[in-house]
C-alpha cells in the first residue's frame, strides 16, 4: 500500500510511505528498485524530505507519531509523538543562508583575492572611459570564448552502461577527475579544508571548493555535491565538473586585463589592447580555460605578478614590492610551474642598482606569504609536502634520449608554440 511519496532533493532517490506494510520504501531512481525498506510503524502516509537530503519524515497515524529516517544509514534515528491519526506532514525550508561562520577561512580568502584584484588593478592605466569600454569588449568576447562548450568530454548518461561499469568516471582531460577525488574529503563545515595531494599546488583545490559552495548556494548542484560526484548521478555530475571548470573560465577571461597592463607598461595603450585581444583569441589559453587544472589559474596569477613586478620597478616602494610578491606566491601556490619568476625577478633586482634593498625584500616577503595563503597546509603536513615535490627536483636519472636536445627542443617548443599555443593566423599576423 504505497501512498505517500516524497523525492529526494538530487533526484537520485524516491521515499515511498506504505499504508499497509507501515515502512518506507527508498527507491533508487537511476536503477528503478527498491533499495531498503525501512519500518516506520502502521498507516505510514506522509512523507516529506529536509532540504539537505539527509532525513526523511514520515508519519505513521497508527502508532501517533513522526518518524526521522537517516538516508545514509537507512534506518530510524528518531521519533516524536504527537496527536491522534497524524495524516499528511509539510517540511519548512532552512534559511537562505548557507556561507555561516564555518566557512570564515573562505570568506576571508575571497575578500582577500577581491582586495589583491582591486589594489593591482587601481592604476591609471584604466582611467579613459574609452579604454573602459573597450577592454570590457574583449573580457566580454574572451569569455564567451570560454564558457561555450564548458560541459565537453563529460559523458552522457546511460543506464545500462553505469551498471555494467559502476565505477566508470570519465571526463576530458585525465587530471579533472583527481581534482575532485582528493576534493571529497574536504569538510568545509567542520573547518576542514586539507588536501594531502600536493601534485600540482592546493590553491586550485581551494577556489573550486569556493566555486562548488557557491554553486550549492544557489541551488546549482546539490548539497552535499560529494554524493553526486561519488554515485555518478546523470545531472548533477556535469554540474560538478562545469562548476570547478568556471574557475578556469573566468580567470582565464579576466587575464584580458593584466595583458592589457604589461603591454601598456611596456609599450603603450595600444599595445597593451592588441596584447589582450591576443590572449583573448589564443586557441592554448581557450582550450585550457575549459578545463578543472590548474593551468589557467596559474598563467592568469603570473601575468599579474608580471605587470606588478613592472611597476614595482618603475615605482619602487615597499607597497608595490609587497602586492608583485603576494600575486606571484599565489601563482605557486596555484601551480609550482610558476617559480621559474622568481630567477627573473632576483636577476632584475641585481642589475638595476638603484632602490634600497630593504623595500626590495618586501617582494621576497610578499611571495612567502602569498604562497601561504594559498597553500596553508604545506606547513600542517610539511614531510608530505615535500614528497610530493621533490620528484620535480630532479634533474638526472633520465633514460638517454628522453629529452632532445636544446636545439630540437627549442625547434620542436617554437612549432607548437605557432600551431597550437596561438595558432597559425594569429602566428601569422604577429
Amino acid at each position: 500500500g504505497p501512498v505517500g511519496l516524497a523525492v529526494s532533493p538530487d533526484g537520485r532517490f524516491v521515499y515511498a510511505g506504505n499504508f499497509k506494510a507501515g515502512s518506507l520504501s527508498i527507491v533508487n531512481t537511476a536503477e528503478r528498485r527498491e533499495i531498503a525498506a525501512v519500518p516506520t510503524g502502521a498507516e505510514s502516509f506522509g512523507v516529506g524530505v529536509s532540504p539537505s537530503g539527509r532525513e526523511v519524515y514520515v508519519a505513521s497515524g497508527k502508532e501517533r507519531q513522526v518518524v526521522v529516517v537517516d538516508v545514509q544509514q537507512q534506518a530510524v534515528r528518531q521519533k516524536a509523538t504527537l496527536g491522534q491519526g497524524p495524516f499528511k506532514l509539510a517540511v519548512a525550508p532552512e534559511a537562505p543562508s548557507t556561507f555561516r561562520l564555518r566557512h570564515l577561512w573562505m570568506i576571508l580568502l575571497v575578500l582577500f583575492l577581491a582586495a589583491l584584484l582591486l589594489v593591482c588593478f587601481q592604476s591609471r592605466e584604466f582611467s579613459t572611459l574609452s579604454l573602459r569600454w573597450r577592454l570590457t569588449a574583449v573580457f566580454a568576447f574572451g569569455l564567451v570564448l570560454r564558457v561555450a562548450g564548458l560541459d565537453w568530454g563529460i559523458p552522457v548518461y546511460d543506464a545500462e552502461t553505469a551498471r555494467g561499469a559502476p565505477g566508470l568516471r570519465v571526463s576530458f582531460h585525465p587530471d579533472e577527475d583527481n581534482f575532485l577525488w582528493n576534493l571529497v574529503r574536504v569538510r568545509p563545515e567542520k573547518l576542514d579544508f586539507a588536501v594531502t595531494d600536493f601534485h600540482w599546488g592546493t590553491l586550485q583545490y581551494h577556489l573550486i571548493t569556493l566555486a562548488l559552495l557557491i554553486a550549492q548556494a544557489l541551488e546549482v548542484v546539490s548539497t552535499p555535491w560529494r554524493e553526486s560526484f561519488l554515485g555518478f548521478h546523470p545531472v548533477e555530475y556535469a554540474r560538478i565538473f562545469v562548476t570547478g571548470r568556471a574557475v578556469s573560465a573566468i580567470l582565464g577571461s579576466c587575464s584580458v586585463f593584466a595583458a592589457y597592463g604589461i603591454g601598456n607598461r611596456l609599450y603603450g595603450s595600444q599595445a597593451g589592447l592588441i596584447s589582450a585581444l591576443v590572449l583573448a583569441l589564443m586557441p592554448l589559453h581557450v582550450v585550457k580555460s575549459h578545463d578543472l587544472t590548474a593551468d589557467v589559474s596559474m598563467v592568469f596569477f603570473l601575468l599579474l605578478a608580471f605587470w606588478r613586478l613592472l611597476i614595482s620597478l618603475e615605482h619602487p616602494s615597499a607597497r608595490n614590492h609587497l602586492l608583485a610578491g603576494l600575486v606571484s606566491g599565489l601563482a605557486v601556490a596555484a601551480k609550482y610551474s610558476a617559480i621559474f619568476l622568481l630567477p627573473v625577478v632576483v636577476l632584475s633586482h641585481f642589475s638595476r642598482p638603484g632602490g634600497e634593498w630593504v623595500r626590495k625584500a618586501w617582494f621576497y616577503a610578499g611571495i612567502l606569504l602569498g604562497f601561504l595563503l594559498g597553500e596553508p597546509y604545506a606547513l600542517v603536513h610539511c614531510r608530505q609536502f615535500w614528497e610530493s615535490v621533490k620528484p620535480y627536483l630532479q634533474v638526472g636519472g633520465l633514460p638517454e634520449g628522453a629529452v632532445p636536445g636544446i636545439l630540437a627542443l627549442l625547434g620542436l617548443q617554437l612549432k607548437n608554440l605557432a600551431l597550437f599555443g596561438l595558432g597559425l593566423p594569429l602566428t601569422l599576423i604577429l
